[in-house]
């Protein structure tokens, strides 16, 4: 994710969504200036938007398919 927070004015998030996406960072400091500087080709925009879909994921069979409220017995604990 490389997106302006939908929140919050003037924070940016650029997260790789795992600890080992750290070896990343000298590859992605250009396309976070280019976020920055509002320059991001507009399909990187889409793709690494904070609201983006996620249809198009090359692991979509571990997507959720349903809500914890969908399941038949489930009761949220406030303990």
């Amino acid at each position: 994710m490389i997106s302006p927070h939908p929140s919050a004015q003037g924070l940016y998030i650029a997260s790789g969504g795992s600890f080992h996406a750290w070896k990343f960072l000298p590859i992605i400091g250009k396309y976070i200036t280019q976020m920055l500087d509002g320059s991001l080709d507009e399909r990187k925009v889409a793709q690494w938007a904070w609201d983006r879909s996620n249809g198009g994921s090359n692991m979509a069979m571990f997507l959720p398919s349903r809500d914890l409220k969908d399941i038949m017995d489930y009761v949220e604990s406030n303990e």
